[in-house]
This record gives C-alpha cells, structure tokens and sequence, in this order.
C-alpha cells in the first residue's frame, strides 16, 4: 500500500467536499501539521477510511474548522490510528451529534450514512507546538470546543463493537516537506490527498 508523510505543512481557508486530507487503504503520517479555518461539506478535516488505512498524527494543531462527520480527525471502523500525540485543538465545530471536535474513532455504525458509534479521544496539548496561532484564535468567537481527558466512548443507542487499534506495515513512501496550502478563492472545490491500493 502507499504512504505519504505530511511535514510542517499547513492547510487554511480550504473548503472541500469531503476532507483537507484523505487517506483511503493507505498510510497517512502527518508531523507538525496546521489547519486553520477549512470547512468539509460532508466530511471532516482528516478522514481514515477503508479497511487497514493507518493515521499517525503528532504536534499537529486543528483551529476554527467546520464539518459533518465527528472529530477533526475521523477514522472509519476497521482503519487504525498508530499514533496521536502531542496536538492541539481550539474552536472546532462539527455537525454530527456525536459531541466529538477532537479524534474519532468509528467502532459501529456507519457515521457517513448517519448512524454510528465511537470513541472520542482527546488533543493533549494546550497550545500549538507547529506554529503561533494566537491571532488566529482571538479572531473568531468560539463555536463550539470540547475535549474529554481521557478516550471516552460516544454512543448513540445500539452497543459498540471492539474498538479502532494498532497499526500496519507498509511498503512505498512518498515525503512532502514544508508545503503552504492558501485556497480560499477555491470555494466549493474539491481537495484531498488521496491514498490507495494499486
């Protein structure tokens, strides 16, 4: 399968149909990343999804972005999440009423049609370690922010299955380094890192 590592990239003002950045049946590694003020009109910031696609994400910062499914970061059930450390969450608004701005993990359910269950885990930090994003912060009243201290399940009424773990080996790599995404005359366009089998 392929991998991709994002280093000391940033996406602001992006607003996209489904994620900034899509990891379909990859591996997606994303170090010291920024997202600021991009909005998903059917999904969310960072979307995980389809069997054994693996996330890992640190020092990473998410502020003042929108979307529907739960969680700045969304992993579908069967996909993994290998490492979540040290990011930084602030003013995140997203429309499911999963009640999660932080990472979810899909455990049942199917959260893209509307019905699933899950695990909210929780950003760490309490500041940006990849940048200053003090104007960025003041600059917009906040929405909606929440964060739980420790990995909480979030359940609508049926029972959850085992919950999203552990990781995977894999073989490929392709490295982005330093890239600066400023879309914001891309209204209603489609942008995402695609990642897939071949």
């Amino acid at each position: 399968s392929m991998s991709l590592v994002l280093e000391k990239c940033t996406f602001r003002n992006n607003d996209v149909q489904y994620a900034a950045a899509l990891n379909m049946n990859g591996r997606l590694s994303v170090y010291e990343g920024v997202f600021v003020e991009n909005d998903s009109q059917v999904g969310t910031v960072i979307g995980v999804l389809q069997k054994n696609a693996v996330l890992q994400i640190s020092s990473s910062c998410f502020v003042n972005n929108k979307g529907a499914l739960p969680g700045s970061v969304y992993l579908e059930k069967q996909s993994f999440l290998d490492r979540n450390e040290k990011n930084f969450g602030f003013n995140n608004h997203f429309s499911s009423n999963m009640d999660c701005s932080e990472v979810f993990l899909e455990s049942s359910g199917d959260c893209i049609k509307g019905s699933c269950d899950g695990i909210c885990s929780a950003f760490r930090e309490n500041d940006c370690l990849a940048a200053d994003l003090t104007e960025e912060m003041k600059s917009t009243p906040i929405i909606k922010s929440s964060s739980a201290p420790t990995p909480t399940p979030v359940t609508n009424p049926s029972s959850l299955e085992n919950p999203v773990a552990a990781s995977q080996e894999t073989s490929s790599a392709m490295y982005l380094h330093t890239f600066t995404s400023t879309f914001a005359f891309f209204h209603s366009a489609i942008f995402f890192l695609y990642i897939t089998i071949f």
